[in-house]
């Protein structure tokens, strides 16, 4: 993905790489930022990549990314948990085929 970030980059204005799976799974994080399982990302993961992306792209000095998000992101409560819940029911890829896999066991 950094490669081709770079190319449309190169191409484009506007376009650029921002190194949200390298925030989390770094040597450096310890693994601080994944569940018990090791595979999915905690809030805290989220929060932190947010922040972080933030800081870096929105240019307000808020160290609160849950209330940056909210400053950006102007939807009604009602709108905003209609899209989390969505996220929220959206199986990965790796969960249907692990309950495939213990289906046809």
């Amino acid at each position: 993905m950094r490669v081709a970030a770079e190319m449309l980059h190169r191409k484009w204005e506007g376009i650029e790489y921002f190194p949200s799976f390298e925030i989390i799974t770094s040597t450096s994080s310890r693994g601080q930022y994944f569940s018990a399982d090791c595979r999915e990302v905690t809030e805290e993961g989220v929060l932190h990549v947010m922040r972080l992306f933030f800081k870096h792209y929105a240019q307000t000095e808020s160290t609160r990314a849950a209330d940056t998000i909210a400053r950006v992101l102007p939807d009604t409560e009602s709108e905003f948990l209609d899209r989390a819940q969505r996220v929220v029911d959206t199986i990965c890829e790796e969960n249907l085929i692990e309950q495939h896999v213990r289906s046809s066991q």
